[in-house]
């Protein structure tokens, strides 16, 4: 009987933080939390600066370390770190064991979510059969948004088809980039009148945009651009010597 309240002395004792060899730490068992009788306005009384939580066995209220102060060290009995807070390590891993490293409470810096939106769009152009055109097309939020590009022929808005890096005999590339923004670059060289039309930049975060059961516009954000391919003059008198030079 002795032994079992000595037993329970100790639990109460890390209950409430008090420092402890860490020897006695690694062979800690703590009874239920139902056999460990702690008062139900004892949270009332703490007058803690920051929140409550827990002590070493999981079951009595004790303060909850607030911003710069100690926290961690084996099963946490220097403390656990408020909500908004973590426990950041100072100590290497190589120098103590990742179990009795102490660390000081700091504040998660959190990004709200925000949804896709344009910084820069890509914008028509007009170019001679030949040449070579670059769309762009820059894109913000959090997560950082996914970015595709599609094509339709002219007034033929029903008929969009993805656009991938090396179609079109390779003479189509698609560079992106993803970090604090999504960058994305479209090139097409080598023009031909055929490959006059809309191309658009689709755009999303959503974490539905890829399912096939959602509306895609309600999930992505898009910025159109249309490029017409003239016939280029050399081109033209190419064509012409040819003609004359059959007859």
């Amino acid at each position: 009987m002795l032994l079992f309240l000595s037993a329970l002395l100790g639990v109460f004792g890390l209950e409430k933080a008090s420092p402890v060899d860490t020897q006695q730490l690694r062979a800690l068992q703590c009874p239920p939390c139902e056999r460990i009788h702690c008062s139900s306005r004892r949270a009332l009384k703490l007058q803690c600066k920051g929140g409550v939580t827990t002590g070493v066995c999981g079951c009595c209220p004790v303060c909850a370390k607030t911003e710069g102060e100690t926290c961690g060290g084996t099963w946490d009995y220097l403390g656990k770190c408020d909500e908004g807070l973590v426990c950041v390590f100072q100590d290497s891993a190589a120098a103590k064991p990742d179990a009795e490293r102490k660390g000081i409470c700091k504040a998660v810096k959190y990004k709200k979510p925000s949804p896709a939106g344009f910084v820069k769009s890509p914008l028509s152009e007009t170019k001679l059969t030949g040449d070579t055109f670059e769309l762009y097309c820059d894109v913000v939020g959090n997560p950082t948004p996914e970015i595709q590009w599609w094509y339709s022929e002219i007034n033929r808005a029903d008929s969009f088809r993805q656009l991938w890096d090396g179609a079109r005999k390779r003479r189509v590339s698609i560079s992106t980039a993803y970090g604090i923004n999504a960058v994305s670059v479209l090139g097409v060289s080598h023009l031909t009148l055929d490959d006059s039309g809309t191309y658009e930049c689709r755009a999303s975060n959503d974490p539905r945009r890829n399912d096939l059961h959602q509306n895609p516009a309600t999930t992505w954000i898009r910025a159109q651009a249309t490029i017409t391919v003239l016939q280029s003059e050399w081109s033209v008198r190419q064509i012409l010597i040819v003609v004359r030079g059959s007859f």
